[in-house]
């Protein structure tokens, strides 16, 4: 007896913390990297952004840069948004419209 309520103890408690689990977002970024300024997206955890905004800096994009002899790595993160909304910056609202088209 004892054991079957350790057991459904524990079940509750790991679906408890399934459930509650934060799950990746969608974002886009405008950033500045050494072949200019782009708006590139990324995949995270919305309460790590600031976080993650500040590690890719200096980081290599993997698979930008295309046709490009130099690898692309990114100066400054310049702002991040989840992917539905918009840009503040009309810098970065102008790139992204470029991208798109």
């Amino acid at each position: 007896m004892r054991n079957v309520f350790f057991a459904v103890s524990l079940s509750i408690l790991f679906l408890s913390f399934g459930a509650s689990a934060e799950k990746r977002e969608d974002f886009k970024c405008y950033v500045e990297t050494n072949q200019g300024d782009k708006v590139v997206r990324f995949s995270w955890l919305p309460s790590k952004t600031k976080l993650y905004m500040a590690k890719f800096v200096g980081q290599r994009l993997s698979k930008a840069g295309e046709g490009s002899p130099l690898p692309l790595y990114i100066k400054t993160m310049v702002e991040c948004v989840k992917s539905e909304q918009t840009f503040e910056k009309a810098e970065a609202q102008a790139m992204e419209k470029m991208t798109l088209s």
